[in-house]
């Protein structure tokens, strides 16, 4: 869904910021450009995402390759220490930067105005079809901005920490 709406790559500095950040703290960091996956390094965290999105990356130095820019940033590990990096750095970049958990172990980095929520009413635009006719389903953090755009909004494993029925408005439920 967010192949209409990730026309806006992350400014320049927010990602020299999150891959220096990363660089200190170890971390597995990818990128995405034009849908493409990008790594400085092979990982086992790399090669597990490799596998878990059916998508082959490709070893750049992030140095050499930073602009024009990434549409999205990602580090790879554990979720209690990345959750508390993620807020971290969202408080340094306030509305400019959108940080969510795609799987309890994938932190994102996207410019805040790029969520599936922006993509959602992109399709319906698109498609010529009103907001209110769509019925959208998901079942993490990534996916509560659709279910609440969506006309009818379905979170699915209501057991999950990462989407349950608090992270929704009851008008959708």
């Amino acid at each position: 869904i967010y192949t209409l709406s990730l026309h806006d790559a992350l400014p320049i500095y927010i990602s020299r910021y999150i891959i220096d950040f990363a660089r200190k703290e170890d971390l597995h960091i990818q990128v995405y450009r034009n849908g493409k996956l990008y790594f400085e390094k092979r990982t086992p965290e790399g090669e597990f995402y490799e596998n878990h999105v059916n998508l082959k990356g490709t070893v750049v130095n992030f140095n050499d390759f930073i602009p024009p820019g990434f549409t999205k940033i990602m580090y790879l590990g554990d979720h209690d220490y990345l959750d508390g990096l993620g807020k971290s750095i969202k408080k340094h970049f306030e509305k400019r930067l959108s940080v969510m958990f795609s799987n309890p172990m994938f932190l994102e980095f996207m410019d805040g105005g790029v969520s599936k929520g922006s993509a959602l009413f992109e399709v319906a635009d698109h498609l010529g079809i009103g907001i209110e006719s769509i019925m959208a389903f998901g079942d993490g953090q990534n996916d509560i901005s659709m279910i609440e755009t969506a006309g009818i909004g379905v979170a699915i494993d209501r057991k999950s920490t990462r989407l349950n029925s608090s992270h929704i408005p009851l008008s959708r439920m």
